[in-house]
């Protein structure tokens, strides 16, 4: 066996592994269906003529659907075909990201070896295994913010909950409160969320969102004077005013009439009212608590407040919490059986929170609290 022939058996080999392991390597099971045939089939509504015939005024213009029926179909064919994208996005990361890092590994091995094998070839093989293990660091550095990507993906899930929630609660309602181009604009930012981009931001405002509350729970506690019941009230109102979104201006303008009627809120924007209330919020104290928390309620930003606890709750469960779940589920759903795994447990707490309504939220939230999965 020569020299020279085991040189280029060296680097043949790993040219097979730089180029073919990502494509072995399945972190993900095959698809149970075609999701481009899927695609294809929801056509109908993932096209420009989706939103011209919903504004027909005869329903043959949309398979005989109405107009309400139309927007459904559009909004949860364009969800789902934002979820296939997103799952392709999801496997493309990991192969690119681990695979090629696992095939790397094995190139710089066999270089290494083969430099040991024959002396006088040594630098020659080293060199070339310091470019691929440069290649592989430059990658892993600068491709997918190192090992971050976890993360970010776990931000872009949970972002897109939260925006999910506000489009099936809209579904809910007739064309005249939720119309087709505002639910568009809540697709889009279903589709924003599922960036990398987006996860930035998310990240970003968390942390900020966090910041903020943990500053306003610490004036409570040294205010001294804040009864538990204020500092639950306040607690509320701190975490409604964290999921406030630009379709909730007209009661944010509600309560600030409530709260400062020298206030002119005419022309007030969204990001201003939003501040004015929690200036308000944070500097509440005595009976002003309960003026700020009975505003809050009048315009339903309590219950707002009691599901984004209840959300944030959720995603921090872990399978350690399976007793706690089960316990709530005792008192929210007696009729149903008892879960026998976490994740079915964790499914269907997320699934009442989602479409609780009205005395349904308190009763969530007071069985969270009891439950101890809020604290």
């Amino acid at each position: 066996m020569t020299r020279q022939w085991i040189i280029a058996f060296v680097m043949s080999w790993i040219a097979v592994m730089l180029s073919g392991c990502t494509a072995s390597l399945k972190a993900y099971p095959e698809r149970s269906y075609d999701s481009k045939a899927e695609l294809t089939a929801m056509e109908l509504y993932l096209s420009s003529n989706a939103i011209t015939n919903y504004m027909s005024a005869n329903d043959s213009d949309r398979n005989n659907l109405t107009r309400r029926q139309w927007r459904d179909a559009v909004v949860n064919a364009r969800i789902r075909a934002i979820d296939l994208h997103f799952n392709d996005f999801q496997q493309a990361l990991f192969q690119e990201g681990v695979g090629i890092g696992i095939a790397t590994d094995w190139a710089t091995l066999a270089l290494g070896g083969a430099g040991a094998l024959y002396k006088s070839s040594a630098q020659t093989l080293s060199a070339i295994s310091a470019a691929v293990v440069g290649g592989k660091a430059s990658f892993d550095k600068n491709a997918y913010f190192d090992k971050s990507m976890p993360t970010l993906l776990a931000m872009m899930v949970a972002k897109q909950k939260e925006v999910l929630v506000r489009i099936r609660r809209g579904l809910r309602n007739d064309t005249d409160q939720y119309p087709l181009e505002l639910a568009l604009n809540d697709v889009d930012s279903y589709y924003n969320a599922g960036s990398i981009p987006g996860a930035l931001m998310g990240v970003a405002q968390s942390a900020g969102e966090t910041a903020e509350e943990a500053d306003k729970q610490l004036k409570i506690l040294f205010r001294g004077k804040a009864t538990k019941e204020h500092e639950e009230m306040l607690r509320l109102c701190t975490s409604a005013i964290g999921g406030l979104t630009a379709a909730d201006l007209d009661k944010a303008k509600d309560a600030l009439k409530d709260l400062e009627p020298s206030t002119s809120v005419s022309q007030i924007t969204f990001d201003k009212a939003r501040q004015l209330l929690r200036d308000i919020v944070f500097n509440a104290e005595g009976e002003m608590i309960d003026k700020v928390y009975e505003a809050f309620k009048n315009v339903n930003f309590i219950h707002k407040g009691m599901l984004r606890l209840c959300n944030s709750a959720i995603d921090g469960l872990t399978a350690a919490d399976l007793d706690k779940a089960k316990d709530a589920l005792k008192d929210l759903e007696p009729n149903e059986p008892e879960p026998g795994t976490f994740p079915v447990a964790h499914q269907r707490l997320s699934d009442l929170v989602l479409y609780a309504e009205g005395e349904m939220i308190d009763k969530v939230y007071e069985t969270f609290k009891d439950a101890k999965i809020i604290q």
